[in-house]
């Protein structure tokens, strides 16, 4: 019953967009200008583990007041035209209102050409060239237990009509620990490819695209904080997220508390695949993590644990 009822909400609104784009090959700026429209957004399964908040189950939801980008004709900027959820509780599927500025660029092009593009989270700095959208993946990301926090996770959405399909811009890496106390954890390439910052996002063979970084505003690293002064919970996830990225020597994984830090090292040749998530569980007890005490820089090994998933 919920399937049918939500296919009726899809065609009313297809339907009308249908009849505009009769208009908009003879004036785009008159049809949308001023007009509030609805879209739909779904999310895409992850392919293993992992759009705003994730379950048990590795479902993503948005949630209410969620916000994203939204753009059309040939270029855009200033974040596009913000879009704002309406749902009032978390869900797979959500309904987004807003309303549509001045479309520029478009010229005589058909309006059949033209694609509406989705950028979450809503960003006022984003930008859009026609061809891919400006994103920003967070160096400094909050921890939530299992979860991701919100605006953490970077989706893009492309699409003729009012229907757009969000797909994850961003792989992943999940970490826990057996003992309370740790404040942060950093990912950090070996050899220096660039994993967060600012990029141009396109869509390449159904699915987003990282084209190019922009020159001197990215890293290679990402850290991530835990949401108390407690620190990180003993046997919970924390996600950390990224870019998709080729590692030519690996990586280090480094967790700190107010007394030692722990660095786990990965030298091997990896590729990190978008809309998958990767783990080093229990590193705190991982063999493969050494230790420096924070106070007198010593070096102490750490336990035995080859769980680590790839």
């Amino acid at each position: 019953m919920k399937k049918l009822l939500l296919f009726a909400l899809v065609v009313p609104l297809m339907l009308a967009f249908a009849g505009c784009q009769t208009d908009i090959s003879k004036d785009v700026s008159n049809c949308f200008s001023d007009t509030e429209l609805t879209i739909q957004a779904t999310m895409e399964l992850p392919l293993t583990e992992t759009k705003t908040t994730c379950d048990d189950a590795l479902n993503v939801y948005w949630t209410p007041d969620d916000a994203i980008s939204l753009f059309y004709g040939l270029e855009g900027e200033n974040g596009g035209s913000k879009f704002t959820s309406t749902i009032t509780e978390p869900s797979l599927r959500s309904a987004f209102t807003g309303t549509i500025g001045a479309v520029t660029g478009v010229g005589d092009v058909p309006a059949e050409d033209l694609m509406f593009w989705g950028l979450y989270p809503y960003d006022a700095t984003s930008s859009f060239d026609g061809q891919s959208v400006m994103v920003t993946m967070l160096s400094q990301q909050t921890g939530m237990a299992d979860s991701f926090a919100p605006g953490m996770a970077p989706t893009l959405g492309r699409a003729p009509g009012l229907l757009l399909s969000f797909k994850n811009i961003y792989t992943g890496l999940y970490v826990t620990v057996t003992e309370a106390g740790y404040q942060s954890v950093t990912l950090r390439t070996r050899g220096g490819e660039q994993i967060a910052g600012r990029a141009k996002v396109g869509w390449v063979d159904g699915a987003p695209k990282v084209l190019d970084f922009v020159s001197g505003q990215t890293t290679n690293e990402v850290t991530l904080t835990a949401p108390t002064s407690a620190g990180f919970e003993p046997g919970k996830k924390y996600y950390i997220l990224f870019y998709p990225v080729s590692m030519s020597t690996g990586f280090t994984v480094e967790i700190k508390s107010a007394t030692k830090i722990g660095t786990f090292t990965n030298s091997n040749n990896l590729t990190l695949q978008r809309n998958k998530i990767y783990s080093v569980v229990n590193i705190d007890k991982d063999s493969r993590t050494s230790w420096t005490n924070v106070s007198n820089t010593e070096s102490i090994q750490g336990g035995s644990n080859p769980d680590i998933t790839w």
